[in-house]
Protein backbone atom coordinates (compact mmCIF):
# COMPACT_ATOMS: atom_id res chain seq x y z
CA UNK A 1 0.00 0.00 0.00
CA UNK A 2 2.95 2.47 0.73
CA UNK A 3 4.13 1.72 -2.81
CA UNK A 4 0.97 2.93 -4.54
CA UNK A 5 0.34 6.12 -2.20
CA UNK A 6 4.08 7.13 -3.33
CA UNK A 7 3.21 6.23 -6.60
CA UNK A 8 -0.27 8.57 -6.51
CA UNK A 9 2.25 11.03 -5.04
CA UNK A 10 4.66 11.13 -8.09
CA UNK A 11 1.62 11.72 -10.17
CA UNK A 12 0.11 14.24 -8.08
CA UNK A 13 3.60 15.84 -7.67
CA UNK A 14 3.61 15.76 -11.76
CA UNK A 15 0.54 17.36 -12.33
CA UNK A 16 0.84 20.12 -9.86
CA UNK A 17 3.35 23.01 -7.93
CA UNK A 18 4.35 25.99 -7.30
CA UNK A 19 6.64 28.44 -5.20
CA UNK A 20 8.67 31.30 -6.09
CA UNK A 21 9.79 32.91 -9.76
CA UNK A 22 13.18 32.66 -10.69
CA UNK A 23 14.53 35.49 -13.18
CA UNK A 24 16.51 33.27 -15.59
CA UNK A 25 17.28 29.78 -16.68
CA UNK A 26 20.14 28.10 -15.64
CA UNK A 27 21.55 24.66 -16.97
CA UNK A 28 21.33 21.94 -14.74
CA UNK A 29 24.13 19.26 -14.37
CA UNK A 30 24.21 15.67 -12.75
CA UNK A 31 25.72 15.60 -9.37
CA UNK A 32 24.34 19.06 -8.51
CA UNK A 33 23.23 19.22 -4.96
CA UNK A 34 20.17 20.90 -3.95
CA UNK A 35 21.35 23.96 -2.41
CA UNK A 36 22.96 24.30 -5.79
CA UNK A 37 19.53 23.65 -7.69
CA UNK A 38 17.42 25.84 -5.38
CA UNK A 39 20.27 28.74 -5.47
CA UNK A 40 19.92 28.22 -9.70
CA UNK A 41 16.08 27.64 -10.16
CA UNK A 42 14.60 28.91 -6.66
CA UNK A 43 12.32 26.15 -4.46
CA UNK A 44 10.37 23.65 -6.49
CA UNK A 45 6.69 23.69 -6.32
CA UNK A 46 6.77 20.18 -4.84
CA UNK A 47 9.13 17.98 -2.83
CA UNK A 48 8.47 14.78 -2.26
CA UNK A 49 10.46 11.84 -0.48
CA UNK A 50 9.54 8.72 -2.57
CA UNK A 51 11.68 6.22 -0.80
CA UNK A 52 14.98 4.82 -1.23
CA UNK A 53 17.21 2.73 -3.83
CA UNK A 54 17.27 -0.67 -4.06
CA UNK A 55 21.11 0.21 -2.48
CA UNK A 56 19.51 2.60 0.35
CA UNK A 57 20.18 5.93 -1.24
CA UNK A 58 16.92 8.57 -0.17
CA UNK A 59 15.24 9.44 -3.49
CA UNK A 60 13.91 12.95 -3.44
CA UNK A 61 11.45 13.77 -6.13
CA UNK A 62 11.17 18.06 -6.93
CA UNK A 63 8.67 19.81 -9.51
CA UNK A 64 8.82 22.95 -11.25
CA UNK A 65 6.10 24.33 -13.34
CA UNK A 66 5.10 27.84 -14.64
CA UNK A 67 3.77 29.16 -12.16
CA UNK A 68 7.81 28.33 -10.37
CA UNK A 69 9.95 28.95 -13.46
CA UNK A 70 8.51 32.19 -15.43
CA UNK A 71 11.08 31.26 -18.05
CA UNK A 72 9.36 28.33 -19.06
CA UNK A 73 7.66 28.50 -22.53
CA UNK A 74 7.26 25.59 -23.94
CA UNK A 75 7.46 23.62 -21.62
CA UNK A 76 4.43 22.68 -19.00
CA UNK A 77 6.96 21.35 -15.78
CA UNK A 78 9.99 19.91 -14.92
CA UNK A 79 10.79 16.96 -12.84
CA UNK A 80 14.18 16.49 -10.84
CA UNK A 81 15.07 12.81 -9.18
CA UNK A 82 17.51 13.41 -6.18
CA UNK A 83 19.33 10.64 -5.07
CA UNK A 84 21.10 10.82 -1.83
CA UNK A 85 21.18 14.76 -1.92
CA UNK A 86 22.42 14.60 -5.37
CA UNK A 87 20.73 15.65 -8.68
CA UNK A 88 20.25 12.21 -10.31
CA UNK A 89 18.47 13.30 -13.81
CA UNK A 90 15.77 15.27 -14.68
CA UNK A 91 12.91 15.65 -17.64
CA UNK A 92 10.32 17.65 -19.03
CA UNK A 93 6.55 17.47 -20.17
CA UNK A 94 7.08 13.84 -19.59
CA UNK A 95 4.41 11.95 -17.10
CA UNK A 96 5.76 8.81 -17.11
CA UNK A 97 9.77 10.01 -16.55
CA UNK A 98 9.35 9.66 -12.67
CA UNK A 99 7.71 6.39 -12.92
CA UNK A 100 10.34 4.76 -14.96
CA UNK A 101 13.30 6.03 -13.13
CA UNK A 102 12.19 5.63 -9.76
CA UNK A 103 11.20 1.87 -11.27
CA UNK A 104 14.87 1.45 -12.93
CA UNK A 105 15.96 2.91 -9.45
CA UNK A 106 14.42 -0.07 -7.25
CA UNK A 107 12.32 2.78 -5.54
CA UNK A 108 9.25 1.45 -7.16
CA UNK A 109 8.50 -2.60 -8.13
CA UNK A 110 6.84 -3.23 -11.02
CA UNK A 111 4.40 -5.35 -9.42
CA UNK A 112 3.06 -2.08 -8.13
CA UNK A 113 3.15 -0.49 -11.08
CA UNK A 114 1.26 -3.32 -12.46
CA UNK A 115 -1.42 -3.05 -9.59
CA UNK A 116 -1.85 0.86 -10.60
CA UNK A 117 -2.62 -0.75 -14.12
CA UNK A 118 -4.94 -3.21 -12.80
CA UNK A 119 -7.08 -0.75 -10.75
CA UNK A 120 -7.17 1.41 -14.09
CA UNK A 121 -7.98 -1.55 -16.28
CA UNK A 122 -10.51 -2.43 -13.22
CA UNK A 123 -12.24 1.23 -13.43
CA UNK A 124 -12.67 0.83 -17.08
CA UNK A 125 -14.52 -2.44 -16.90
CA UNK A 126 -16.81 -0.55 -14.07
CA UNK A 127 -17.66 1.95 -16.32
CA UNK A 128 -17.93 -0.25 -19.33
CA UNK A 129 -20.74 -2.18 -17.07
CA UNK A 130 -22.53 1.34 -15.77
CA UNK A 131 -22.65 2.50 -19.24
CA UNK A 132 -24.39 -1.10 -20.40
CA UNK A 133 -26.43 -0.64 -16.85
CA UNK A 134 -27.24 2.63 -19.04
CA UNK A 135 -28.58 1.63 -21.81
CA UNK A 136 -30.40 -1.16 -20.65
CA UNK A 137 -32.35 1.36 -18.12
CA UNK A 138 -32.96 3.45 -20.86
CA UNK A 139 -33.99 0.86 -23.72
CA UNK A 140 -36.76 -0.11 -21.12
CA UNK A 141 -37.85 3.75 -20.32
CA UNK A 142 -38.43 3.59 -24.16
CA UNK A 143 -39.62 0.22 -24.16
CA UNK A 144 -42.40 1.76 -21.14
CA UNK A 145 -43.03 5.14 -23.01
CA UNK A 146 -43.82 3.16 -26.15
CA UNK A 147 -46.42 1.31 -24.05
CA UNK A 148 -48.15 4.01 -22.38
CA UNK A 149 -48.48 5.54 -25.44
CA UNK A 150 -50.08 2.64 -27.36
CA UNK A 151 -52.14 2.77 -24.02
CA UNK A 152 -53.41 6.16 -24.68
CA UNK A 153 -54.11 5.68 -28.36
CA UNK A 154 -56.70 2.73 -27.35
CA UNK A 155 -58.27 4.87 -25.24
CA UNK A 156 -58.98 7.75 -27.32
CA UNK A 157 -60.22 5.27 -30.15
CA UNK A 158 -62.51 4.22 -27.45
CA UNK A 159 -63.63 7.69 -26.67
CA UNK A 160 -63.70 8.63 -30.11
CA UNK A 161 -66.38 5.43 -30.56
CA UNK A 162 -68.42 6.57 -27.56
CA UNK A 163 -69.45 10.09 -29.31
CA UNK A 164 -69.46 9.01 -32.78
CA UNK A 165 -73.37 9.23 -33.60
CA UNK A 166 -74.43 6.07 -35.19
CA UNK A 167 -74.15 5.58 -39.00
CA UNK A 168 -77.38 7.11 -40.57
CA UNK A 169 -79.33 3.96 -42.56
CA UNK A 170 -78.90 5.16 -46.33
CA UNK A 171 -80.93 2.08 -47.67
CA UNK A 172 -84.05 3.43 -49.65
CA UNK A 173 -87.18 2.97 -48.17
CA UNK A 174 -89.31 0.58 -50.03
CA UNK A 175 -92.97 1.72 -50.76
CA UNK A 176 -95.31 -0.14 -49.14
CA UNK A 177 -96.83 -3.57 -50.98
CA UNK A 178 -100.04 -2.92 -52.45
CA UNK A 179 -101.79 -5.71 -52.59
CA UNK A 180 -105.51 -6.05 -54.01
CA UNK A 181 -107.89 -5.91 -50.53
CA UNK A 182 -111.04 -7.00 -51.94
Amino acid sequence: MRKFIIFSVIITLAIYGCSTLPKKKVALTHGMSQEEVIAAWANPGKKVSVGATSEGYPVEVWEYDKATLSWLKKTDYFILIFVDGELYSWADNDPSFAVSELTELGVLKQEYIDFGLQDYQRRLRESAEQAEQTRKTMETLRSYQNYKNTQMQIQNQQRMRIFQQPPLNTTPLRAPNRTNRQ
